[in-house]
């Protein structure tokens, strides 16, 4: 994951560093059977009445499936196809084929 670092114009800027996102592909585009809505309750039970305040609105999320049991798949080959960004994740995910 690459880092874009500042030069530092002011003392704010001198310690100041953001993800660099031009190591994605921004033609890729992510197959529909690895994404899915996260559902929200919007502070409500199950009888719709409304136990947490403050909480509701906002879009909708999607989020990747990630299949994290990786150890049936050791020794069949594959080959990275596009680095994607992952939203509410502090990393990329890399898809294969």
């Amino acid at each position: 994951m690459a880092v874009k670092l500042y030069k530092p114009t002011s003392n704010g800027r001198r310690i100041h560093s953001v993800t660099d996102y031009s190591v994605l592909n921004k033609r890729a585009k992510t197959p529909k059977n690895l994404i899915v809505s996260k559902s929200k309750s919007g502070g409500r039970n199950f009888s719709g009445k409304i136990t947490v305040r403050h909480r509701g609105g906002g879009y909708k999320k999607l989020v990747r499936i990630v299949d994290y049991s990786r150890t049936d798949k050791m020794d069949i080959p594959a080959k990275v196809l596009s680095v994607e960004y992952a939203p509410g994740r502090s990393s990329f995910l890399s898809l294969r084929s």
